[in-house]
């Protein structure tokens, strides 16, 4: 019989390698961890379950599949002017840079907004846009998953005096149907003409 284990020690053998495992704990262990070092069973009668099986349910960390990255700014869009039509909105670019109309309220795309995709292909990843407020009544890439290997624009304009927002939600995703979720952020275009 080999000697006790010191309290914290854990022998090699007793690491779980796989999320759900069954492993039969002798009597002088008084700790068990899973590997990833994520669940810990301590303080228990360790006599009383001599030759006695018990299953260690563990979820290991997520892993890192080299899929696509992405990280959309969350910056909302504004748009001010004295000058008939006020713009507000967002580009977002197969090259993986976001742009947005200027705070100025032109129509055109030239506020960097940095890169929406840290990794990966634009063509790996869908963007899903889900008003909740307003529409994108200048333009509108549209509903449902859009591959972004091609750019999508998005924009609200406001004509007469007044102010006209959107609120939307921008969900990206790896796949076309169904696949992961990988990107969300939620923002507020505001076109505001004031006279």
């Amino acid at each position: 019989m080999s000697p006790p284990l010191p309290s914290g020690v854990i022998a090699p053998s007793l690491l779980v390698p796989n999320p759900s495992s069954k492993i039969n704990l002798p009597s002088q262990i008084i700790s068990v961890i899973a590997h990833p070092p994520i669940l810990l069973v301590s303080d228990f009668n360790a006599s009383a379950l001599l030759n006695q099986t018990i299953t260690i349910t563990s979820f290991p960390p997520s892993v890192d599949d080299g899929g696509p990255i992405v990280s959309p700014s969350a910056a909302n869009i504004i748009g001010l002017t004295v000058v008939v039509p006020c713009f507000a909105g967002i580009q977002i670019g197969s090259s993986g840079a976001e742009n947005s109309t200027p705070t100025n309220g032109d129509q055109n795309y030239t506020l960097s907004r940095g890169n929406w995709l840290d990794r990966g292909a634009s063509s790996d990843v869908w963007v899903d846009r889900i008003i909740t407020l307003g529409s994108f009544n200048s333009e509108d890439a549209g509903a449902g998953r859009l591959n972004l290997g091609g750019t999508r624009q998005f924009r609200v304009v406001r004509s007469t005096i007044g102010t006209n927002t959107t609120n939307c939600t921008f969900n990206y995703y790896d796949a076309a149907t169904g696949g992961n979720l990988i990107g969300s952020v939620s923002l507020v275009f505001t076109a505001e003409l004031s006279g």
